[in-house]
């Protein structure tokens, strides 16, 4: 498992709330992370199920040491974004989006990747992440 990460991008999914992370080890190797479907869990399946902790497409255990590496890598990564803030909205007034959306497409891309992350680590730290897997039997 690396331990050290460099964050390269974040994604927010309208599917149920999927958060996702594009990032590079020490190495170079790329990797990706996926917490699908936390904030409105559905769609169960074994290979994505919601809110599980997903690492380069394998379902981590919960509260185990590679979920605890994760972890620490995510809290002291390396983000490459830059500290500006796009016009994301163009002031137009057809566009519409939810608080949530705006709220988090708000600041800077660095802000936006800081959010994701922190996000992602203060879920897989709740008891909502253990609620949830313990409800879809993938309790550790």
């Amino acid at each position: 498992m690396p331990a050290r990460f460099t964050i390269i991008s974040c994604a927010m999914a309208m599917d149920g709330g999927s958060l996702s992370l594009s990032l590079k080890d020490g190495d170079g190797v790329r990797h990706t992370i996926l917490i699908p479907q936390f904030s409105d869990p559905m769609n169960f399946s074994e290979s994505r199920p919601p809110g599980a902790l997903i690492f380069d497409g394998k379902v981590v255990g919960v509260r185990g040491d590679e979920e605890k590496e994760i972890i620490q890598a995510l809290k002291t990564a390396t983000i490459l974004a830059k500290d500006i803030i796009p016009d994301r909205f163009h002031n137009n007034p057809h566009v519409e989006t939810s608080r949530d959306i705006k709220e988090f497409m708000s600041g800077s891309e660095k802000k936006v990747v800081e959010q994701t992350v922190n996000k992602i680590i203060t879920y897989i730290e709740s008891e909502k992440y253990i609620e949830l897997a313990k409800s879809q039997n993938r309790h550790g």
